[in-house]
Parts: C-alpha cells; sequence; structure tokens
C-alpha cells in the first residue's frame, strides 16, 4: 500500500488514552471537530455532540438525558421559574441525577468535582435576585 500525506499516524501511551477529560477538553474537542458542539443553531441539545453523548451514554445516561429535556424546556421561558409544576419536575430530574451519580464516584468524579456549587443553588439565586 502506498504512503499518503493525507493521513497521520499519531501512537499515545495506554494511560495517556484511559486519562479522563474535564469538561473543558470536551468543548475543546467539539469547537474543532464536531461543529456545531454542545447545541445547534436553533438551541437544541445536540445529542451527537461528544460533550453530551458521552454523558448519555454513560451509566446514568437515562438520567441525563432526562435531565437535559427538562432544563431545556425549563429554561426556555422566563415563566417556568414560577411555575411550580416545572420546578418540581426539574428538582425531581435534577436529584435523580444526583442519586445517579453518587452511586458511581469513580465515574463522574471530574463531573463532581466541577460542579461544586449545586445547579439548585444557581436557581435559588436567581430566583432571589428577581424578586
Amino acid at each position: 500500500m502506498a504512503f499518503s500525506d493525507r493521513h497521520k499516524v499519531l501512537y499515545i501511551t495506554r494511560d495517556e488514552a484511559s486519562s479522563p477529560l474535564g469538561l473543558e477538553e470536551y468543548y475543546d474537542i467539539d469547537k474543532i471537530f464536531a461543529k456545531p458542539g454542545f447545541k445547534t443553531r436553533n438551541g437544541q441539545f445536540n445529542w451527537s455532540c461528544s460533550c453530551v453523548a458521552s454523558y448519555i451514554t454513560s451509566p446514568c445516561g437515562f438520567y441525563f438525558r432526562k435531565f437535559l429535556s427538562n432544563m431545556d424546556r425549563f429554561m426556555n421561558t422566563e415563566d417556568s421559574i414560577n411555575d411550580v409544576e416545572a420546578k418540581r419536575v426539574f428538582d425531581k430530574c435534577y436529584s435523580e441525577l444526583g442519586n445517579c451519580m453518587q452511586k458511581y464516584p469513580k465515574y463522574y468524579r471530574p463531573i463532581l468535582e466541577q460542579f461544586e456549587e449545586s445547579l439548585s443553588d444557581v436557581f435559588r439565586d436567581s430566583l432571589e435576585s428577581s424578586k
């Protein structure tokens, strides 16, 4: 077979291949290779993006899909912050995801370390500032 200038072979060690990636690295990879990234141009989640796909195919993938879908609906309108039912559904999805992630602390360590402040605190702060 003839050598091609179009292809480049890279060798990495097993440790390099298995080291966990932080969220920033996922975003960097998507910016380079997987346009359009985390969200499509119309604001929907890009389920094919490696940054989303890595979560939805993980041990808690079902809960990630459920959480992201509900978060998208929750965040799309200003009325949803004041909607008791929307907040209940969001809290339930967030709790289910958190409970699942706690069962796999080794797998989700990078996420758990990067998000020390919980989303519920963020929403509580945003609700308090809107009063």
